[in-house]
C-alpha cells in the first residue's frame, strides 16, 4: 500500500493523491511551549478579526479557513504568518499549506513555486517529502505550460532514491511532456505507452490500482496530440490538395485526443477531471483558431477575400458550438467527475466565451483563446 508523509499531525481527508501530502496540517491541541512575538492592532485587524495576533494564531485561522473553502483568505493568513513570523516552527508546513491554498483558488504559478519553496525547507529532513514537492510543482507547471520551467524541479526529485514505482511514473510522464514540448512527439508518445503497459502489468501483479498515474497518462496523451495537431501548419492554402491533406491529419490528431480525454475522464479522478475537461472542449477551438489563422488564398481581390472570411467564419462556427456542447456536459457532471472548483471556474469562463462569441459572431484571426491552465 502507499506510504503517507511522514510530517507529523497531517490530516488523512482532501489529499491532492494518494501519495501526495494532506491538504493542511492540524494544530496541535497541545503545541509545544515556545515564546514568539504578539502584533497588535489598532481597532482590529481585517483579516484575522483580531486585536492582537501571533504565529500560532494565523497558522489556526488560515486551517480553519481553509476547512470553509475559504481558500483566498488561507492564503492570505498563511502568506502573512510566513511574512510575519519567519522563525515560527510551523513555517514548514505553512508553506506547504499556502501552496496547496493557492493551487486551491487557481492561483497555479503561485502554488508551484510555494511547492519548490516547500521542497527546499523539507529536504534536509525529508527527502521523499522534497521529491513529491517537486512532482507536484512540476504537474502545475505543465498545466501552465512552462515545461522547460518544470525541467530542474523533475530532475531534482528523480534523484531522490525513496521514491516508490508510482512516483517515478509521473516524473517520467512529466519527462515526456517535456520532450514532446520540444517536439519530439515520437520519442514522448513510445514513453506514454509503456508506462501505460507497465501500469496495467504492475496492476496485475500486486492486485492494486493506480486511478491516478493511469488518468494522468490519459490526460498526457490527450495533450499530446493537440500538440501534434498544432504542429500541423496550414499555410500552404494555394496547394489545394495538400491543404485538403492537412486538414485531414489535423482533425484526426484531433479526434483522437479527444479519445484520450474522455478515458481520462472516465477515471473521475479530481486532480486530472478539471484538466481533461476544460481540453476536451478545447480541442475544437483549437481547430476553430488554426482555420481562422492560416492565410488567404494569394489570388483573392478585395471584395473575394470578404466573401471569403465570412464563408470561413459561417463553417468554422460548428466548431465552436461543439465546444459549447462540451463545456456544458462536463460541467453538468462536474460532481460525478469530482471536478474541483477552481477548474469548474475556469470550464465556466471557457463556456462563456465560447457563447458570447457564438452571440455576436467569429472575427477571423483572433487571439488564442484557451485559458491559462488548458
Amino acid at each position: 500500500m502507499p506510504r503517507t508523509f511522514l510530517i507529523a499531525l497531517l490530516l488523512v481527508t482532501g489529499c491532492v493523491h494518494a501519495r501526495g501530502p494532506a491538504p493542511v496540517h492540524e494544530v496541535d491541541p497541545k503545541p509545544p511551549l515556545h515564546i514568539q512575538p504578539l502584533v497588535i492592532t489598532s481597532g482590529g485587524d481585517d483579516l484575522t478579526g483580531l486585536d492582537g495576533y501571533d504565529g500560532d494564531d494565523l497558522f489556526r485561522l488560515g486551517y480553519e479557513a481553509y476547512e470553509t473553502g475559504d481558500y483566498e483568505r488561507s492564503a492570505a493568513l498563511y502568506a502573512r504568518m510566513l511574512d510575519e513570523f519567519p522563525d515560527h516552527p510551523d513555517c514548514v508546513p505553512a508553506t506547504w499549506n499556502l501552496a496547496l491554498a493557492s493551487e486551491k483558488m487557481g492561483a497555479l504559478d503561485d502554488a508551484a513555486e510555494g511547492y519548490e519553496d516547500y521542497a527546499a525547507l523539507a529536504e534536509p529532513t525529508s527527502d521523499l517529502d522534497a521529491a513529491l514537492a517537486r512532482i507536484r510543482a512540476a504537474t502545475l507547471l505543465h498545466h501552465l505550460g512552462e515545461f522547460a520551467r518544470s525541467s530542474q524541479p523533475l530532475a531534482l526529485a528523480a534523484g531522490s532514491e525513496e521514491l516508490e514505482v508510482q512516483e517515478r511514473w509521473e516524473i517520467r510522464v512529466l519527462e515526456a511532456m517535456v520532450r514532446a514540448s520540444e517536439g519530439e512527439f515520437d520519442d514522448a508518445e513510445s514513453e506514454l505507452n509503456r508506462i501505460r503497459r507497465e501500469i496495467k502489468r504492475t496492476s496485475l501483479r500486486a492486485n492494486e490500482l493506480y486511478p491516478y498515474q493511469s488518468a494522468m497518462v490519459w490526460y498526457q496523451a490527450g495533450k499530446l496530440y493537440r500538440m501534434r495537431a498544432e504542429a500541423v501548419v496550414l499555410d500552404d492554402v494555394d496547394d489545394l490538395e495538400q491543404l485538403d491533406a492537412d486538414l485531414g491529419e489535423k482533425a484526426a490528431l484531433l479526434l483522437e485526443a479527444r479519445q484520450h480525454l474522455k478515458r481520462c475522464l472516465t477515471h473521475r479522478i479530481a486532480a486530472w477531471s478539471g484538466p481533461a475537461a476544460l481540453a476536451l472542449g478545447a480541442v475544437y477551438e483549437d481547430f476553430r483558431r488554426d482555420l481562422l489563422a492560416a492565410p488567404r488564398p494569394s489570388d483573392l481581390d478585395e471584395e473575394q477575400s470578404e466573401v471569403y472570411d465570412q464563408v470561413l467564419a459561417d463553417r468554422t462556427r460548428q466548431f465552436l458550438e461543439k465546444a459549447v456542447i462540451d463545456y456544458r456536459d462536463v460541467l453538468r457532471l462536474a460532481g460525478t467527475l469530482r471536478m474541483e472548483e477552481a477548474w469548474i471556474q475556469t470550464v465556466q469562463e471557457a463556456l462563456d466565451r465560447c457563447e458570447r462569441e457564438l452571440d455576436r459572431g467569429i472575427a477571423v484571426n483572433p487571439p488564442d483563446p484557451t485559458p491559462e491552465g488548458g
